[in-house]
């Protein structure tokens, strides 16, 4: 059989600056996303804990729909740091920097 030049949707990483919120984590399970790799914790929305908890006590294993991906927190966490506080300093007076702020701190 000839090897696919492609990964499988098993075979995908998904890296992101912040930790998803429940429906980015939600796309990412039903789409087989197998790891997810984070900068920084997200700790207004971010849903990694609540997912990981709801999917442990509820010792849910084979949905076929759905699959919890490994998750990688603190992934380059200071250049991220760093991009959100480059953000705020270029952006003062545009939507999205009081939240850029809170993360720009953490």
């Amino acid at each position: 059989m000839k090897k696919l030049p492609y990964k499988t949707r098993a075979q995908l990483e998904l890296y992101t600056n912040l930790e998803p919120c429940l429906m980015c984590l939600g796309a990412a399970m039903s789409s087989f996303i197998s790891k997810v790799y984070f900068a920084l914790e997200a700790p207004e929305d971010g849903a990694v804990d609540l997912v990981r908890g709801e999917f442990e006590k509820r010792k849910v294993t084979g949905l076929p729909v759905y699959h919890f991906p490994e998750v990688t927190g603190g992934l380059m966490r200071e250049q991220s740091i760093k991009l959100f506080q480059d953000f705020v300093e270029r952006n003062q007076r545009k939507p999205g920097v009081k939240f850029a702020e809170s993360l720009a701190v953490l």
